[in-house]
């Protein structure tokens, strides 16, 4: 199981998000928006997602989309 976080430089969510994977030491790739995954990418994959981070998690072969911090946030409260 890993998280991918798609993210930005400046963002506090993305800076919230990493810490939270951290904290909870799950496994986490860092994709930088512009850098290593073209913006133009990030629209056709996550057409509804205006804000940063955008995070999804890969488990079994399957991509779940996570969504943001939030989501995240409910998605380890839920799921420990």
């Amino acid at each position: 199981m890993i998280f991918n976080v798609f993210w930005r430089d400046n963002c506090k969510f993305c800076q919230d998000a990493k810490a939270l994977l951290e904290e909870k030491k799950y496994d986490f790739r860092l994709f930088k928006i512009g850098v290593d995954v073209q913006r133009d990418t990030i629209r056709a994959l996550f057409p509804d997602m205006k804000t940063v981070p955008i995070i999804t998690l890969e488990h079994n072969n399957t991509t779940t989309f996570i969504g943001g911090f939030q989501e995240l946030q409910q998605w380890i409260n839920k799921n420990g």
